[in-house]
């Protein structure tokens, strides 16, 4: 800590000598070039204003009022910069340095001049006035006042000159460049003693530093022995604490099952009219559990989930009584007599069979719906995405015989009549399934009779009744562009793969479930 301390101190004082030595050189410098700096900066953005480059000169205004802000001749330089803002007609922000001059510098020469250019903006014979031209035709057009105000220019030119010329200035730097000479000599012997300091402190130092050694070796071995005696403390307070904790955990845990046990019997959940217990509720999934083992069963709607099973068990039972589904009572006698079951399992039993004749009546209805069919769409829209052109046919047909043949012919025009209205394929195949069947297909899979009877018709175009193969056939032509294929055009295709699908009619069964699972009323 004392080695660190003495760092600093000697750091920062050979800084600070290094700093004051290169400051003075620096700051005489600077001064010495300010003047001409000041006095050329004005001459070369005067001679662009005066020879029309109104854009350099305004560069060289800026420059100028940038590194001398203080500078006596500020009224004059803000003066010629609104000029060359004018020669630019930016006539609005020569406006705003005129007047910024006459509350800044209102002893300024410049004054009189400032009144004469923000009266003639107010005038109407302003607008007339050719700003446009060179500095050497203003001065035809006002030549009294820009006469004057070359005047007052050189004026200032004068004034940053100095009174003395530049010859005197030449001495008055020659006179600075010898007083800095003496400072240097000066700051070179304040430099030599801050050394012969730093020496002392050097030593110093060292001496600290010998003593700091010996007194850290003694707070080690102190340290050391502290820590020992911590690390025993806090060893002997965790186990301490585990303690406490493990009897209170057992303390809340038997706390629980009391609470637990007098709840087992409380009513919990209500279906219907009826009001069912945790007790009931694992009483009963024992049993149905047992019996779906004895009989071997596959039971699409159990999910081994005891609330879950007996909620959607109960909910179904309540359906097929009021729909008046009962249990195949044949198939039940059967099962008694192939395994043996004891009065509860039995009544399980009985509501099992009643349950799945209630699930092979919903599964048909379930598959036609056609909210189901649209949430598989569009679920699995993703699949029915085309990338590219294709010719398509869709085609209703109806199947005839010889002796019916000319009453179907009939009806075949008929359902032609209601698609040449604007009926799509899809809707009459919907309202007629029974009579008619629907299939889009390639050209290329069609009969090479049938390719020439579409020859040459146009996308959405509908072809006239055509008989072939004891069959009516309507026919119209689809160009399917990249893009979705829409839900009535695969409407056919889902309801065939659902129906062939066993894994979709079970996760179609699921969805029912789920709902039915929300008619159970929890009892708080």
């Amino acid at each position: 800590m004392v080695e660190s301390l003495m760092g600093k101190i000697i750091g920062h004082n050979k800084t600070l000598v290094l700093i004051m030595f290169l400051f003075m050189l620096v700051l005489l410098s600077a001064t010495s070039m300010a003047a001409f700096q000041e006095d050329d900066l004005f001459e070369k953005a005067y001679e662009y204003y005066l020879s029309y480059h109104p854009e350099k000169a305004l560069e060289y205004f800026d420059i100028f009022l940038y590194s001398f802000p203080d500078s006596s001749a500020k009224d004059a330089v803000f003066f010629w910069k609104a000029k060359s803002l004018m020669q630019l007609k930016r006539t609005d922000e020569a406006i705003k340095i005129f007047s910024s001059i006459k509350n800044e510098f209102p002893e300024s020469p410049f004054i009189t001049f400032i009144e004469k250019e923000l009266s003639a903006f107010k005038s109407d014979s302003y607008a007339s006035r050719n700003y446009d031209l060179p500095a050497e035709k203003e001065t035809i057009t006002n030549e009294a006042g820009l006469t004057a105000l070359e005047e007052e220019s050189k004026k200032e030119r004068n004034r940053m000159a100095g009174l003395t010329g530049k010859g005197d200035k030449a001495d008055m730097l020659a006179k600075e460049l010898r007083e800095s000479e003496e400072t240097k000599k000066k700051l070179q012997k304040q430099v030599a003693q801050y050394n012969e300091q730093i020496s002392l402190r050097e030593k110093e130092k060292e001496t600290l530093l010998a003593k700091l050694k010996d007194t850290e070796e003694s707070v080690k071995n102190s340290a050391a022995s502290l820590q020992k005696v911590r690390e025993d403390y806090a060893s002997a307070k965790r186990a301490h604490d585990l303690v406490s904790a493990r009897e209170k955990y057992i303390i809340s845990e038997i706390t629980l099952m009391k609470d637990m046990i007098k709840q087992y019997e409380i009513p919990i959940v209500k279906l219907g009219e009826n009001q069912f217990s945790l007790k009931q509720i694992l009483d009963d999934y024992r049993v149905s559990s047992e019996v779906m083992k004895k009989i071997k069963a596959n039971n699409i709607w159990r999910h081994d989930n005891p609330y879950n099973d007996f909620i959607i068990e109960q909910a179904l039972l309540i359906r097929a009584n009021k729909s008046g589904i009962k249990e195949d009572r044949d198939l039940y006698n059967s099962l008694l007599v192939k395994y043996s079951l004891n009065e509860g399992e039995k009544g399980y039993l009985v509501r099992y069979l009643t349950i799945h004749n209630l699930v092979i009546k919903k599964l048909p209805e379930i598959v036609s719906d056609d909210n189901y069919i649209r949430r598989y769409y569009e679920i699995n829209k993703e699949r029915y995405f085309i990338n590219t052109t294709k010719k398509q046919i869709k085609m209703l047909s109806l199947n005839y015989s010889q002796k019916d043949e000319q009453e179907k012919i009939l009806v075949a025009l008929n359902f032609h009549r209601e698609v040449a209205s604007g009926k799509t394929f899809e809707s009459v195949y919907k309202s007629n399934s029974n009579v008619l069947s629907l299939d889009t297909v390639g050209v290329s899979k069609l009969s090479e009779f049938i390719q020439d009877r579409i020859d040459g018709m146009k996308d959405g175009e509908i072809s006239s009744v055509i008989s072939h193969g004891n069959k009516f056939v309507i026919l119209q032509v689809q160009f399917t562009k990249p893009g979705y294929r829409s839900y009535e055009a695969v409407y056919k295709e889902i309801q065939e793969k659902i129906y062939d699908d066993q894994t979709l009619q079970a996760n179609l069964l699921q969805e029912w479930f789920d709902e039915l699972r929300k008619e159970a009323e929890l009892i708080k």
